[in-house]
């Protein structure tokens, strides 16, 4: 049995969509100046509220908007407790991320009886469909063909993204912001508003991020199914250095691999081993990533 590259890259776009979704959002937030370390809680959350509302209402629709509201709540919350009341970000985040895991676990366990992973034959998932005729070449439909809905908004975001920041009065402002608070706020910008707005967002996409993981892709809840994605989509929009087209490169190449070792696995490679190398490879790209700083910071010395 050897690797079916077709399906390999094919499936790497559909994993890559929660990542970049996820890691738009954060990258959005550092721009204005705060590290959403928030970002796998945030993403469960969604995933959660996504999964209920679509097997309560039988609406795939449903589901993902009630995943936008939920990420931008928590978005709000978290950011609230940075911005206003000052709490350091990195504790609040990892502290939102352990108590949002381990909330959810005792309320799937006390009230509805399961251990970890909710189903439900109710549940409508997002649907996949083609845009190019089968005729046409084959990377061409690869690209075009069985994705859904959400994958084409990661696309537009990607595209959107930059001119919000290059072309538009609002976007100049959160670049400001984050650069410099002091300054922006000697000239009458509301820096702490601009933040919030900033935090809804990051929250909201990381809400949708996780409903995509949930009804997108496996369609049921389970509380680790997120498996570090949250702290992947931080790291690539650091080693993306905060531009949306290498930050979705950097998330697609995690998928690329995350896609690699279920086919590994399938070949009958070790389980343990060959799980491990997305995430060993995010490592690898960031110590290259800070290397070579390192060695352009020296050139220019």
């Amino acid at each position: 049995m050897s690797l079916d590259w077709v399906s390999l890259f094919h499936d790497s776009l559909n994993l890559s969509i929660p990542l970049i979704l996820a890691a738009l959002g954060g990258l959005v937030h550092l721009r204005a100046g705060v590290v959403n370390i928030a970002i796998e809680g945030q993403m469960i959350c969604g995933a959660l509220a996504g999964f209920v509302a679509s097997a309560t209402f039988k609406s795939f629709e449903l589901g993902i908007l009630s995943s936008l509201i939920f990420g931008a709540i928590f978005g709000a919350f978290t950011s609230f407790l940075i911005i206003y009341l000052r709490g350091n970000e990195i504790l609040i985040g990892l502290g939102f991320n352990v108590l949002i895991v381990g909330a959810i676990g005792y309320v799937l366990k006390s009230i509805l009886g399961v251990s970890g992973t909710l189903n439900s034959h109710n549940v409508v998932q997002i649907p996949r469909f083609n845009v190019m005729p089968d005729a046409w070449p084959s990377w061409v439909t690869l690209i075009f063909n069985g994705h859904d809905v959400l994958y084409w908004v990661s696309m537009i975001l990607i595209i959107l993204i930059p001119i919000f920041f290059m072309k538009t009065r609002s976007g100049l402002r959160v670049r400001s912001v984050g650069q410099s608070p002091s300054i922006s706020t000697s000239i009458g910008l509301k820096v702490n508003k601009i933040k919030m707005f900033s935090g809804v967002f990051a929250g909201a996409l990381a809400g949708v991020a996780g409903c995509e993981l949930c009804l997108g892709q496996v369609g049921l809840f389970n509380l680790q199914m997120i498996a570090g994605r949250g702290f992947i989509a931080l790291a690539a929009f650091y080693f993306g250095r905060m531009a949306p087209l290498p930050t979705a490169l950097a998330c697609l190449t995690f998928a690329l691999f995350d896609s690699l070792q279920v086919q590994l696995q399938l070949m009958g490679y070790s389980s343990s081993l060959v799980s491990t190398l997305p995430y060993a490879m995010v490592i690898v790209a960031l110590a290259f990533s800070q290397l070579s700083l390192k060695l352009r910071a020296r050139k220019r010395v």
